[in-house]
């Protein structure tokens, strides 16, 4: 006899078309402990319903079926618009099932896991809350487990969910002890031993075991309320033991200290909400809704605490809202709208949430003209680059669909827009529509800027001069010319008449004259104006501003005359250099503002080992400062150039070699300094033998040093100085060194050799930009490396030293080659952060290959080998020779907070 489908939904989930009445089930929502959902259509009333079961594991049980029963009953005797609403009750073939309204949204805990909420929403969902729970309670239910996961929220508010712990408020019902079970008249809906509801939000005297009443449930709301403001549950521990010990004696740390632009109002209400003794508590919901209520109506007077000047060197944490305040205040008193404001000048934090990093290599910030928005370059929790968007009149960061792997972010003048470079093209954004245009070409952007006239002044590549694109996009003109070879103009920007551009000019050989340049758009006169090592930015009323060290200065600067005067002055310290791209992480607004980013002390990697299919199988050595890890020819021990954090990211890098069996490392000094660290430019290239490391130093001197030992490093040629110290790979007979030269249209491949006249020859030259990601296969006969002729880079095979007849092994995108298995495969890093492996055919001098498949189960990397995405690092050798492992440079601060300061009227501590 068949079995009637429904008897086997007491063993698994219900599949879609199964009819439990006139309900047909569609597809599952979610589980719990307590019960699966469902969603289903009602045939009858042709409308979507959710559907609430008995778990199979607890069809049979008693105690279940009476708390089941006992929802039913408590959600029937509601009818609220913030209260999930019960239709219809059933039973049928063993199953019992609850008809409920289906709600569209997320749950309140799906909310704060993306971060605080504004304190309008907080007052706003709060009231909601409230609002439902206040009808409960005058039905005489009480619900007993309120929390952020049993809050829905709805385009229509709020809405209580999950009654299956509330009891009648008329019952006697005592829930069981830690230590025993006392039995109530009104049996109480728990298991010996335990006690119902979640820990983080019990009242004390339910965890205590002791009768439960509408206060328990005003517990709970203040520690929602709390969590809601502050992104933070109110009690916390490692363990259930802790998080009792939390609820019976600890007070929450206050939402001020969290988030001091909160009410102190608000501070006070969650306060009374949560105290320990029932007695001590707000003691109606309906007072509750009243104070919040009266905190959203009160303004300013509960809403703006006293605010504290910024001190040198103390690090206040303050909200992203105290931005809003500041700004609202100083707009309505008019002095953000002059160019000097005669308000003194104020400090506030405004970090960066937990699992958002802005790209350690370009850290990309740009504040609108007015001030009203900050937009990023940060990697975000998916693990992928793209810009943000952030309203200092609100809170949190909204991604800009299409803006993947953007750069350099850059305003029209009217807010409207905001440019970037990504894909190797300019581009712009409309704000209000999301809409991506692509303007042009652009191989490797440094920085752009958007003219009042609508025409885009940008540096389209590493090694070239500057251009001009319409806005609209078209075909760029030229406007100026590097006159040497590794000679670079980039980060321009349009003085205030439009007829002058400041830019500045690096040099990527030492062979220029780098410094700070200005450009006459009509003449195309350039002239110096000051030997820096970085970009200067002209604001009103009249200063250069740029970073010395970590220290940003200013100096007086005429633009009508243009020329500066005075001394530098320092406006701010310990920000955030970027010394491969000669600029930093700061921004300034047209009226006054500066906002900048400082380097956290724990920005570090931690050399990590994983196997083929992902598994985490040991890490190495401590956290250090360091981007590439290049494993031995032997696969036995790690090389990279780090510095210790202890030592400070301005202090001298050195060698490192940790064992990959017993993890001892050695520390080798290196003849080096901190800007190679940062450029990627002197990681270490193993020699055949395994012991000895070979590195380019700041002199471009290629050294030999022994990897276990201290002794002096062994000098052995001078590089041209056409090859900025970029060491890519040592051929496997040690013969042959392969280096980046920067040539006309960026970096080729040459080949060094080691022996005979040491004369360099041309290996790979294109078009494109060929970085220094090469790296010989084992036998020495085959090179494979990374270069955007394709318009990305892509990974390719030549044969060696004929370089004729390349293969094109990955598509879509590919970084970071490295041999395997003997050469028989090539792993690579596609597009979407996964490691494939290329098996790989031979014949005679063709290669092709014959298939490919994901490696490290298929799961994109926790991490790139090398400077992230950029291209910029040398070429890691990050898998054992097996196949087997792989080694890489994890974050280890993925948690921690970016440190952001916004200071308003910021030239006003300049005035003398």
């Amino acid at each position: 006899m068949a079995a009637n489908p429904l008897y086997w939904a007491t063993l698994m989930p219900l599949a879609p078309g199964i009819h439990l009445g006139p309900y047909e089930i569609q597809s599952a929502i979610g589980a719990g402990g307590m019960g699966e959902v469902y969603r289903a259509r009602d045939t009858r009333l042709e409308r979507t319903v959710a559907i609430k079961i008995l778990p199979a594991h607890l069809s049979g049980d008693a105690e279940a079926r009476q708390r089941f029963d006992r929802e039913a009953r408590a959600i029937s005797s509601l009818n609220h618009a913030n209260i999930c609403t019960l239709h219809d009750v059933g039973h049928q073939d063993g199953v019992d099932y609850l008809v409920m309204e289906f709600l569209e949204g997320e749950t309140l805990a799906e909310r704060i896991a993306k971060g605080p909420l504004s304190t309008e929403q907080v007052l706003r969902y709060g009231t909601e809350i409230c609002e439902g729970l206040e009808r409960a309670h005058r039905t005489g239910v009480i619900h007993r487990d309120l929390k952020p996961g049993n809050v829905m929220l709805t385009k229509s508010g709020a809405k209580l969910m999950d009654f299956g712990l509330a009891k009648s408020a008329a019952a006697a019902v005592s829930a069981s002890s830690l230590s025993g079970v006392t039995f109530a008249p009104d049996k109480p809906l728990t298991s010996a031993g335990t006690v119902v509801g979640t820990f983080q939000y019990m009242s004390p005297e339910q965890v205590e075991g002791k009768e439960a009443d509408a206060r328990s449930d005003i517990f709970a709301l203040g520690a929602v309320l709390y969590e809601m403001a502050t992104g933070k549950r109110a009690f916390e521990g490692k363990t259930t033991a802790s998080v009792i010990a939390a609820v019976l004696e600890r007070d929450p740390e206050p939402i001020s200290t969290v988030r001091p632009m909160s009410p102190p109002a608000l501070d006070r209400l969650v306060k009374a909400c949560v105290a320990k003794d029932p007695d001590d508590r707000i003691q109606t919901v309906h007072d509750v809704k009243l104070q919040l209520k009266w905190i959203a109506e009160g303004g300013s007077q509960t809403g703006v605490p006293a605010i504290i000047l910024h001190k040198r060197k103390n690090r206040e944490r303050f909200a992203w809202a105290l931005a809003s305040v500041l700004l609202i205040a100083g707009l309505a008193a008019g002095y953000l709208l002059r160019p000097v404001p005669a308000a003194p000048s104020l400090r506030v934090a405004l970090n960066l949430p937990p699992r958002f990093r802005l790209d350690p290599y370009n850290p990309s910030l740009a504040l609108s003209p007015n001030g009203g928005r900050l937009a990023l370059a940060a990697t975000g929790p998916d693990g992928l680059q793209r810009l943000w968007l952030r309203s200092l009149s609100g809170e949190g960061l909204q991604p800009l669909p299409g803006t993947e792997g953007a750069t350099y972010p850059f305003w029209s003048p009217d807010a409207r827009f905001l440019g970037f470079f990504a894909n190797y093209k300019l581009k712009k954004i409309e704000i209000a529509t999301g809409s991506v245009q692509s303007l042009c070409a652009a191989p490797s952007g440094r920085g752009a800027a958007w003219g009042h006239d609508g025409k885009i002044i940008f540096a389209p590549s590493y090694a070239s001069g500057l251009y001009m694109v319409a806005a609209d996009g078209g075909e760029p003109s030229q406007i100026t010319q590097v006159l040497k070879t590794g000679e670079s103009h980039r980060l321009p920007q349009f003085l205030p008449d439009g007829k002058h551009v400041l830019f500045f000019t690096a040099s990527l050989n030492g062979a220029a004259d780098a410094g700070i340049y200005l450009l006459d758009l009509t003449s195309k006169k350039v002239e110096i104006i000051q030997r820096e090592h970085n970009e200067a930015r002209y604001l009103q009323p009249g200063y250069l501003v740029f970073l010395r060290g970590r220290d940003l200065m200013a100096e007086r600067f005429d633009v009508v005359h243009l020329r500066k005067g005075g001394e530098a002055v320092k406006l701010a310290e310990n920000v955030t250099p970027n010394a491969p791209r000669f600029s930093g992480a700061y921004t300034f607004s047209d009226n006054g503002l500066l906002l900048f980013a400082t380097s956290p002390e724990s920005a570090t990697n931690q050399v990590t080992i994983f196997n083929s299919d992902g598994g985490l199988v040991k890490t190495l050595g401590q956290p250090l400062h360091f981007d590439n890890v290049m494993l031995s020819p032997d696969g036995k021990r790690v090389a990279l150039l780090a510095q210790d954090p202890q030592s400070g990211t301005d202090s001298k890098p050195d060698f490192w070699i940790l064992n990959m069996a017993t993890g001892a490392s050695a520390r080798i000094a290196a003849k080096v300094s901190p800007r190679l660290l940062s450029l990627s430019r002197s990681s270490p290239v193993w020699l055949p033998d395994s012991r000895q490391i070979a590195y380019a130093d700041a002199d471009s001197n290629l050294n030999v040093q022994i990897a276990d030992s201290f002794s002096p490093s062994r000098h052995v040629l001078t590089l041209p100085k056409n090859v900025p110290n970029n060491t890519t790979a040592l051929s496997p007979d040690g013969k042959m060194l392969a280096l980046t030269e920067i040539g006309a249209s960026g970096p080729d491949i040459v080949i060094q050799p080691l022996g005979g006249d040491r004369k360099p020859f041309p290996f790979i030259t294109t078009a494109g930009s060929e970085n220094r990601q090469g790296t010989f296969s084992p036998n020495g006969k085959w090179f494979a490396y990374t270069s955007d002729e394709s318009g990305r880079f892509e990974v390719y095979i030549v044969p060696f030293p004929a370089a004729a007849g390349k293969l094109q092994v990955s598509s879509g995108g590919g970084q970071a080659p490295d041999w395997i298995e003997g050469g028989r495969k090539l792993a690579y890093i596609n597009s979407e952060r996964k490691l494939v492996a290329a098996e790989l055919k031979y014949s005679g001098q063709q290669v092709s290959v014959s298939r490919s498949r994901e490696m490290f189960g298929g799961k994109p990397l926790p991490a790139l080998p090398g400077p992230e995405a950029s291209f910029n690092g040398n070429a890691p050798n990050y898998i054992t020779p097996d196949g087997k492992l792989v080694v890489l440079a994890v974050p280890t601060d993925l948690n921690s907070i970016t440190p952001l300061t916004l200071v308003t009227n910021w030239a006003a501590g300049l005035k003398k």
